[in-house]
């Protein structure tokens, strides 16, 4: 009896630690988004591992990941910059002298340097076409948009943003939610032509974990229209997400199971009591299974009671949007690496 609840807690510890992201780090790294002259689309982190702690250590080989939220791109909370009070940076989404964290354009070794890379795209599979984009003209382009946030955190207005320097000092907004999310048209898209290495500022205006969903489209050569299906990335804001919670749950009750002891636990009709009784049974195979169904459930009872509110994404004027992205608040406290 004992080797299997053994067998139990061990599936669900890597259950729990199966949702461990790989925690980029210090160092250059690149969202890859590439398509072949067939429509082939693939994404894909890379980060070359220089100055990583969070990872493999410092100075560690490259490390690949698919582009997805089992990864998360971090930056500590002591890493905040002020907003600057000029009104050209009201995009940023936060008050003049606010926080604001920012993976640069420009190198920083104490933060990740991420880019966008489309270095094996071939400029021969890709036609011309017009984005009809005030920053670019017509010519063989990749646009990457942005489609979707949603947010984790205790914060009410969180907000991302996406921006280059121009020659003059002033920001070329790229993407940005401080306004909504476009469903169409040249809001919230970022153009890169095949072949290429960009760097541009990632900014955000509160702690919490952001999941991002992108989506990649070009013209191909036949003329054809290509889309990828959309992936999500995640950043870290001073936050690394937590094991997943019903897991930990099961973990602690297969555990206390575990103890053995002349005592019986009861969990209260409506889920929320739970405490020790005074029975004189050992437990038997045949109560494992509600009493961790009891842990579970408490669990849910609980993160139910922790969700603050679903505030919408508004789509940006003038597109066509019938419906409303959704940003997720849940009020619990960060985890501090």
């Amino acid at each position: 009896m004992k080797i299997i609840l053994k067998a139990c807690i061990l599936c669900a510890f890597a259950q729990g630690i199966g949702t461990a992201a790989t925690i980029f780090g210090p160092g250059h790294m690149d969202l890859s988004l590439n398509v072949s002259a067939a429509g082939i689309w693939t994404s894909e982190l890379q980060h070359d591992g220089n100055g990583s702690d969070f990872d493999s250590g410092p100075g560690a080989g490259a490390v690949n990941e698919p582009a997805n939220t089992e990864s998360v791109i971090f930056v500590p909370e002591e890493r905040a910059l002020t907003r600057p009070s000029s009104a050209v940076w009201n995009f940023l989404g936060a008050e003049p002298g606010g926080n604001v964290w920012i993976f640069p354009a420009v190198q920083n070794v104490n933060i990740p340097f991420l880019g966008l890379n489309t270095e094996t795209t071939p400029s021969s599979g890709l036609g011309i076409w017009d984005p009809a984009h005030a920053a670019v003209s017509s010519g063989r382009w990749i646009e990457l948009r942005l489609t979707n946030m949603q947010y984790t955190g205790n914060a009410l207005s969180p907000d991302f943003s996406m921006w280059t320097i121009q020659s003059a000092g002033s920001p070329n907004v790229w993407m940005n939610t401080s306004n909504g999310i476009a469903t169409d048209g040249t809001d919230d898209v970022y153009l890169m032509a095949p072949g290429g290495h960009s760097h541009m500022n990632w900014g955000f205006s509160e702690l919490g974990i952001y999941d991002l969903t992108f989506q990649g489209s070009t013209t191909l050569s036949n003329n054809e229209q290509s889309v990828s299906d959309p992936f999500t990335i995640r950043f870290g804001v001073g936050v690394i997400p937590e094991p997943g919670t019903a897991a930990l749950s099961l973990i602690t009750g297969l555990l206390f199971l575990l103890k053995r002891r002349r005592q019986s636990l009861y969990i209260g009709i409506d889920g929320w009591a739970c405490g020790i009784g005074s029975g004189h049974s050992r437990t038997s195979p045949r109560s494992i299974i509600p009493r961790c169904l009891c842990f579970w459930l408490f669990e849910r009872r609980l993160r139910t009671r922790r969700l603050q509110r679903s505030t919408p994404v508004m789509a940006k004027k003038g597109t066509s949007a019938q419906t409303m992205n959704q940003r997720i608040f849940v009020n619990k406290p960060p985890m501090v690496p």
